[in-house]
Formats: C-alpha cells, structure tokens, sequence
C-alpha cells in the first residue's frame, strides 16, 4: 500500500491525478490492504485512475520502469506490488537492485481464462491490429528505450482484444497463432436456472435467470442463436458487455457475469430491475392514466433526465459513447432507482487505456446507421459516424427531454427511413407547439432546444452542462412555482374576503325578505327570497371554496420553498381570521385548532396576541370608585365568579391579567354597578364607565353601562345576524318582565273611564270570550284568571297566595305596550319605552358573545322553556329560575316570555319579539335570534319588559 501511496503522490504532483481521484484511489486501495489482499498495479487502470503511459512516467521517477516494462506490458498481467517485493523502504522509497530482479520475476496475476465458441475465436482472430511505431517517451534511457522496441508499443497502444487474447495465451487456451485451443467449462448449465424472456430486440434477448451460486436473480441477456455464426454480431455483443461492465455508475445497470450457455449462446448477467422504462410512464402519461398522471410530474421526468445525463457523463469520461439514448433504455426501479441500459450500440472512444473492441472488430462499416431514428441526431442520421462523439448523446437527451414536455417525440414518420430523413432535413417544431394541452415551461423548451441544435458546436458542450440547465430549472423551479401559487393564493384569499362581505349582505337582504313575508303567503310572493336564500347557499359554498384554495396554494408554495415568507403570511392571515371568528362564536374546538395553525406559521406578529398577558384600564366618571373584578369560569355549565381581586379606587390600571371574561362591580351609592369586559391576550382594554346619578336609579331596575358588544353570530339561533361589534348607549333595563299585577293596575284605572277601552287592553288569546283576566266582583278590579296554571302546578303555586299576579303578562298586542309604556311613564315620571332588540340582546349577553345569559351551555333547567317540568309546560311567576340571569343581572331573557321590541316603524304589520318562552325550546332562548310576529297578534307566549335612558 506504501508504495501506491507513493504512486498516488507523485501522479498528484505531476497533475496526473485530481486530488478527488486521489482521494478515492487511497480508500479503495486501503480497503484492499485492510483486507489483507495483494494490490496489482492493475487497479489503477481498471479504474481509470491512470494510463499506461501515465503509469510509466510515474514509475520511471521511481526508478521502477525497466523491471516492471520486462512484463508483456499487458494491465492484466502486472505484478503484485508491495513494500517488501519492491524493496522500498518506508521513509525514502528507493528500491534496491536486489529487490529489483524479484519484480521482473514476479507471478502475472490476469482475469479468469474463458471458454468461448468458435464463433469468438474468429472474432478474435479479427481483433488484432498492426503493430504501431512506439512514440517517443520524455525522461526514458537508452536500456528502456530498447525494451519498448522490443514490445513494439506501450501498454496503452494495445488493443482490448489484444489483450482479451494474451490472457487467452497465459492460461494455454490458444496457441501462438492466436487460435484458441483449449475450452474451459465455465459451470453455466448448473450455474443458472432459466426463466421466462423479458424482452427481446436486436441486440439479443433478456431472460430472468437465478444464480444459484450467489443465489439472487439476475437479468440474463443472450446472444440470439441465429447470430452464433455472425463475427460481427458476436463482436458487437462482447464489446457490449465490456463496455458495460467498465461503466461502474449508480445510474448504469452493473454487468456480473459473462459466458456462453449450453445451446452456444454467448450471454452476460446484470441487475434485473423491476418495474417499467421511462417509455411506459410516458406512454401512461399520454394515455391519461391517473397512477402515471399522480407519479411522474414534470419536476419529476426532469429530475430523472438528471440522472440519466449524469450517468451519460461518466461514460463520456470513460470514453464511451451510447448511441441509443431513447426513453426504452432507461429502467426506473421499484424504488425510485434510475439506470441506463443497453450499451450494445456504444462506441469506444480512441483513448489510452480504454476499450475500443466495436471499432476494431468492424462492427460499424462506413456509411451505416445504428441507432433509433427518432433520438438520432442529424449526424448519425446521415451515416457520418466520425462525427458521432459525446455531443451525439447530448442531441438524444435533448430528443427525449423533448418527449418529456411534448408527450411525443421530436420527429415522427411512416417508417424508420423517413423518420431519419426528417432528422435530417425537417425543422424542428418547438415542444410547446406540438403540446396543446400540456404546459412547457419556456426555459426547459430552451434547453431542449439548445441541446437539438443541429449544430454541434451550438449544443451542450457535454452531458453534464445538459444536467447543470436542467437543475438550474429545478432549482429556479422552487421560487418560481412558490411566487405562482402564493399569488394564487392571495386571489383566492381576496375571493374569501370578498365573498365574505357578500354573505354578510345576503343574510341581512334574506332576514329582511324573510320578516317581511307569512308562511301562509302565494309562492309567488316568496320566489324573491328564495332567490335570495339560494344566492346565500352558493357564496358559502364559494366561500368554502376559496377557503380552500387559498389554503392549498399557500401550502404548495411552501412545499416548492420551504421558507417562502408570503406563504406563511398568507395562511397566517387566513388562520387568525379563523381563529378569531372561532372565538367570536365562542366555538372552543375551532379556536384551539386554529389557534395551534396560527402558533405554526407566525412570524412573531402574533406571539403577543397569542401569548401575553391581558391588562385593563378602568376609569369612571365620577373618579374615586372602588372596583371588584371577578374572573368568570364555567362551573356546572354556567359562567360563574371563581377568583375576586379588589382593584382599588379608579381610575386604576391593572397589567398581566388571563384573557378572560370578567365582571367589574363598581360601587355607587344606590347600588353596585356591574360591567362585564373580555380580556385578549396581548391587549390592555380601557373600560369607561360613567356613573349614573344616584337620583336616575327606580326600583326593580338594573344599569346596563353603555360601549360596544359582540351580537349575533350564533348560528343555531333563529336567523342569526352575522356577528357584529355593536354600540349601545348606557340605558336602564327593568330586571323583570311586567307582569300581570303591574299590567291590570293600568287595566283597572282604565276600566273606571272607558270599560270598552279596557276590554280592549285586557290580556287575551281571542276577543272577549279567550280573556286571561276576570272581573272579582269583590274586589271590583280584573284579576289573573285561574287558567293561567292549572293541574299539577298548583300544588306549587296555590291560588290563594297570589302567585298569578306574578305571572309576565302575555296576550298583549304591540300597540297595547306601547300604550302601557306611555301610561307608566305619566305615573312614575320616567321615559319608559320598550327595548330595541340590541338593547335586549346585550342586557342578557354581556360583552363576550355568550349564547345564553348564563354562559354557552344549555340546559332545560336554567330557564323556564317547554322542557324545563316533568308536567305540561305553562306559565310561572317571574325569577323562579334563578340561572336565568345576565351579566347585569336582567332576569328570565332566555326563558317565561318573549318580549316586544322597539321597532323604527311602529306602523309596521310585524314587530319584533326577544327572548325565550315557556311553550317553547331551546333555540328561542338563544339572545341571537331574531323573530317578528304580526303587531296585531295576541300571543300566551308574548309579554314585554320596560327600560329607560340615562
């Protein structure tokens, strides 16, 4: 090994040998040494790490070349080298005369003689070639100079058929006259067992074949029998297993074994690769086939074209050219493996130390064409294959890079004759314009165009400029392809914005439509809402759509460019907007998914929101309140005070707060005044209340603080607004509905004036004869009629405490509570008027966009609804349902009665009611529905409640 490192040293410092094939020398040659093998001088030109005539330079410098040239010269029969057989010492390298006559004696180590039918001792016999002058050799003395003469040529000037016969000389199969003499059986019969044939063509035929001795299963190709007698075929045969097996390359099929089988069928095993040829995956790609249309994209083709060029490129260095290059001679294996196969039609290069059998033996007579002509190049076409070299092969992986965009190939004709004249003569038409319905990027046109030229000097200088365009596209593909999707993305994105917009419009045109029409009325009248309602269905679906869309190119972009900021800011903008409509919704599974797709794609815009602490400013008007704040929780189903922190006197700010829900109390001198407030990460919010004055608080009355809330947005509710932050005014809402104590002191007092009037104001489902009142002559007033609970709820709510006077009034119609308002306000000196419906909907829900005054979960229990009693629903006095309370301590909103509203219009036909009822279900207790009913209509399940402004 020491002495190969000196080899390998000297080579280097001449400029023989790259520091990278150095490096790769030393290792193999380690590897051997390690193994405790002999190294033969050899190894340097099977691996093409040196010539002959390099080696000979080297050796003379060390003094070794007269004793190794005495050898026959030939690679195969150099001698063994070590430290010890040459003499050399360790520290200097110098050999010594003694140790120098043991070299020139030393054993001939060669390849294993073969057998070979007589048809290859003829194409032996034609393999010989003239002696030729021995060129001059700077730094050689006289006595070496002699000894070349003698030999006639250096090593590197003698034919690979020369050589195949000297090693047939060595082992006695041939005599001097170069006739092979002697066979030796080679075991093949029981060697290898003979399965079904793969494929056949020219060149021979594939069988599968087990190797029992190494036991795998090899692809076995074999000479076609009627060619047994055919020099020229056999030549071609055996320079290309030759060239093949010399080829050691990732992407070139390995050749294992060379022989003739018992029929006298020369053959040589390979690497049997399974799956299909680059020809089967473009024919399914044409074809449409989804498997093929899903596997082989275009990066994909290109990205094995690489490949392919890469291998092509190291044969080039070799010295070897293909000839064939087509889409049938390139394997993609099961798993993902690229080889190039049949090198039957390669030429050899006239280069030292490389094979050159097909030239030699004839296989190529002047003026005759081998190859396929459709990935030909014109100079093959015409038969000048002097002219074929390595940018031949460049012009057939242009023809079938031309395939891979274009789904055909570059020239096509009724037969193989005019295919070539095409070649030769026809223009070429550009991918993309024989690809009608297939993208070609322009600059992979550009490159298969360049590589096609029929001008050679035009063309890729080699193979591997071919493979640096190619992953130059790869490469540039990334950013490309990612700006394309994320500027799709950004449509799509827009598209969701917009049509959210637009969604919103048609819900407020369809909740229009819808209140504005009965059920009862023709189709006709109905067909505009429809319309309406169907235009509304197809913007979610468009909506989802571009949701989607917008998703999967921002996601694409980033599978073409990992670290593509648009892309990110793209989903991350689509996330939030998500997460926050999740949360406005109070839909927690949502939230937490989107909030987790925000965390992995933020830059760390969002790490604020998401992460810090909330904090909260509180002022009032007048200054100098102290301040409870409550954090909220859900226990049992209800948002509930769990933690209380005394605050201190205001204004006062408190930072690094949960975002949370929270309940402020504010003391006054009348009472406490509550205001709820929702805490986000990353967000101080300033809340100003202003106080008011003692004199404006009534009995039976709550404050409800003025500022914005989150309404609708609840889709389960009845025609659920999309969700809104509204502004309220502060105003005074009543705690409890009016019941029908409240209710019939108005009745009475109008009775004394006008009985007819009174009738009319009276409680009732139908005329006088459905009246839920009755005339106590006893007393001389109207009272609740007993009907108003009946059967087992009695037992709860005997007759005789009073407790129907504590029933919400219902069977009232709009005008009747409009009128009651006005006849109030006269008594007690107040404003009173009935409630706009955002009025309502944010004294029950706060500001957090809860969906009931409780909380977000429902349960029959909380309110008085159709299920909440094992009995039959029916009316109870008001706040028997303690749950039923709101952040500001309005009671029964979500269940006894639902309630008139404020409207713009008082004219109108229909008005809108609020609230739950007790003959109805959940859903009416949800605060986001809105419902009208006709004005004029008397309901048992329709009452009203006062409120006041500041």
């Amino acid at each position: 090994y020491k002495i190969h490192r000196r080899i390998g040293l000297i080579a280097f410092e001449r400029g023989l040998l790259s520091s990278s094939l150095l490096c790769d020398a030393m290792a193999q040659l380690g590897r051997l040494d390690g193994d405790g093998e002999r190294i033969g001088l050899q190894m340097w030109f099977e691996h093409a790490w040196l010539d002959e005539a390099q080696m000979a330079e080297v050796l003379a410098e060390l003094g070794l070349l007269p004793d190794i040239l005495v050898i026959d010269g030939v690679a195969g029969g150099l001698p063994m080298l070590d430290s010890s057989a040459a003499g050399l010492d360790a520290a200097t390298a110098a050999p010594s005369s003694k140790d120098s006559a043991s070299i020139s004696e030393a054993t001939h180590v060669g390849p294993p003689p073969i057998r070979r039918p007589e048809s290859i001792t003829r194409t032996l016999n034609e393999f010989e070639s003239p002696r030729t002058e021995a060129p001059e050799v700077a730094g050689l003395d006289e006595p070496t100079r002699a000894r070349i003469e003698t030999l006639g040529e250096l090593p590197a000037q003698r034919s690979d058929a020369h050589r195949t016969l000297a090693w047939a000389k060595q082992s006695g199969d041939a005599d001097a006259s170069g006739e092979i003499t002697a066979v030796r059986d080679l075991g093949t019969k029981d060697r290898y067992i003979v399965g079904k044939e793969l494929g056949s063509g020219g060149g021979g035929r594939v069988l599968r074949a087990y190797d029992r001795a190494l036991g795998r299963t090899v692809a076995m190709k074999a000479m076609h029998l009627d060619m047994d007698n055919d020099p020229k075929a056999a030549s071609r045969f055996l320079a290309e297993a030759q060239a093949t097996a010399q080829l050691e390359h990732p992407h070139i099929v390995p050749v294992y074994d060379f022989g003739s089988l018992p029929s006298g069928e020369l053959f040589y095993t390979m690497r049997e690769v399974r799956r299909h040829s680059l020809r089967d995956a473009l024919e399914g790609l044409r074809r449409g086939s989804p498997h093929y249309l899903a596997e082989y994209t275009t990066i994909g083709l290109v990205t094995i074209l690489r490949q392919v060029s890469q291998a092509v490129h190291y044969a080039h260095v070799r010295g070897v050219v293909h000839r064939d290059l087509k889409p049938d001679n390139i394997m993609v294996g099961e798993y993902g493996e690229v080889l190039v196969m049949d090198w039957g039609l390669a030429r050899i290069l006239e280069r030292p130390a490389r094979m050159n059998l097909a030239e030699k033996a004839g296989v190529e007579e002047s003026g005759h064409t081998l190859g396929t002509p459709a990935y030909m190049p014109p100079e093959q076409a015409r038969g000048e294959l002097d002219e074929v070299d390595e940018q031949s092969d460049v012009y057939s992986l242009g023809a079938i890079l031309y395939e891979i965009l274009a789904l055909e190939p570059p020239f096509v004709g009724e037969g193989p004759v005019e295919t070539m004249w095409a070649v030769i003569e026809a223009d070429l038409t550009p991918p993309g314009l024989r690809a009608t319905e297939r993208p070609v990027p322009q600059e992979l046109e550009r490159i298969c165009l360049k590589a096609m030229s029929r001008d050679k000097d035009a063309r890729h200088a080699t193979a591997r400029d071919f493979s640096e365009e190619l992953e130059a596209w790869v490469e540039g593909l990334q950013p490309r392809e990612a700006s394309r999707r994320v500027e799709a993305g950004r449509r799509a994105s827009q598209m969701y914005e917009e049509l959210s917009v637009r969604l919103g419009r048609l819900d407020e045109r369809a909740r229009e439509l819808a209140t504005s029409l009965d059920g009862w009325e023709p189709i006709a009248d109905k067909r505009a809402l429809w319309d309406i309602e169907d235009q509304r269905e197809q913007a979610r679906v468009e909506r989802a759509r571009a949701f989607g869309e917008a998703v999967s190119a921002f996601t694409q972009a980033l599978a073409y460019q990992a670290d593509n900021v648009d892309a990110r800011k793209g989903l991350l903008h689509l996330y939030w907007r998500r997460l926050e409509d999740a949360r406005a919704r109070n839909h927690i599974a949502d939230a937490v998914y989107f909030e987790a797709l925000v965390r992995q794609y933020d830059d760390g815009r969002y790490a604020r929101l998401l992460d810090s602490p909330a904090g909260l400013e509180l002022m009032t008007a007048p200054h100098g309140r102290s301040a409870v704040l409550k954090r909220l929780a859900e226990v049992d189903r209800r948002l509930q005070p769990v933690e209380e922190r005394d605050l201190g006197i205001t204004p006062l700010e408190v930072a690094e707060l949960d975002a949370d829900t929270y309940l402020i109390e504010i003391a006054h001198e009348v009472n406490i005044v509550t205001r709820p407030v929702r805490l986000l990460r990353g967000r101080s919010e300033v809340v100003e209340v202003n106080l008011p004055p003692a004199e404006s608080f009534t009995e039976g009355f709550v404050f409800v603080a003025g500022g914005e809330f989150l309404a609708g947005g609840d889709i389960e509710a009845f025609d659920p607004r999309p969700q809104t932050s509204i502004s309220v005014p502060p105003f005074f809402c009543a705690r409890y509905p009016v019941t029908f104590r409240e209710y019939l002191e108005w009745v009475n007092e109008l009775w004394t004036i006008d009985e007819q009037h009174a009738l009319l104001r009276a409680p009732q489902t139908r005329a006088e004869e459905g009246l839920l009142v009755r005339f106590d002559e006893a007393v001389n007033l109207w009272v609740p009629d007993e009907i108003l609970i009946e059967g087992p709820a009695r037992e709860q709510y005997p007759v005789d405490e009073g407790h129907d006077f504590d029933i919400p009034v219902v069977g009232i119609r709009y005008v009747d509570a409009l009128a009651y308002c006005d006849w109030r306000s006269q008594r007690d000196g107040r404003d009173y008027r009935l409630p706009s419906e955002d009025e309502l909907e944010k004294a029950g829900r706060g500001v957090d966009g809860r969906f009931f005054p409780w909380g977000n979960r429902f349960d029959p229990t909380f309110c008085k609804m159709r299920f909440s009693r094992p009995d039959l629903p029916q009316l109870e006095p008001i706040g028997a349902f303690t749950h039923d309370c709101s952040p500001y301590g309005v009671r029964d909103l979500a269940g006894g009665v639902q309630e008139w509203c404020r409207s713009e219009n008082d004219s109108l036909p229909d008005q809108p009611v609020k609230g739950g009822s007790w003959n109805q279900d959940q859903r009416a207790a949800r605060l986001a529905s809105r419902v009208k009913i006709l004005s004029a209509a008397r309901s048992a399940g329709v009452g009203m409640r006062l409120v006041y402004e500041l």
